[in-house]
């Protein structure tokens, strides 16, 4: 059995354009849903930011307190180890945050983010 040229043509074509179409309404969903996740992706992007200033002003704030209890006070035992720990423990979340900060780009590129999205919320954030 062999199909007519003009029956096989127009089945090809047909074959095509659902196939055209259904391309078509995957960009268009794709792209509403890119818009629905600008919010979140930026929203994450912004705790990241605001997440390692507060780690930097902790920083500051441990060593600020670590001098004036050597110069005020004597700097010893209990009231020593908690200016030590919240220092420590400042530190360790400015190394992690920055870590996070420096990789997000990257995760967000990786996952189709338009660099235009961060780009905002590095302007609006002044940086």
């Amino acid at each position: 059995m062999t199909i007519s040229a003009p029956l096989h043509a127009r089945t090809i074509t047909t074959v095509l354009l659902i196939a055209l179409s259904g391309l078509l309404l995957a960009s268009t969903a794709a792209q509403a849903i890119d818009e629905a996740d600008k919010e979140a992706w930026q929203q994450e992007y912004r705790s990241l930011i605001i997440l390692v200033r507060d780690a930097e002003k902790r920083v500051e704030a441990a060593k600020a307190d670590r001098t004036r209890a050597r110069t005020r006070d004597r700097f010893q035992g209990s009231y020593r180890k908690k200016i030590e720990a919240d220092l420590t423990q400042a530190e360790n979340d400015l190394t992690d945050g920055m870590k996070r900060l420096d990789e997000f780009p990257e995760k967000a590129r990786v996952a189709g983010v338009p660099p235009g999205w961060l780009r905002e919320v590095e302007m609006e954030m002044g940086l």
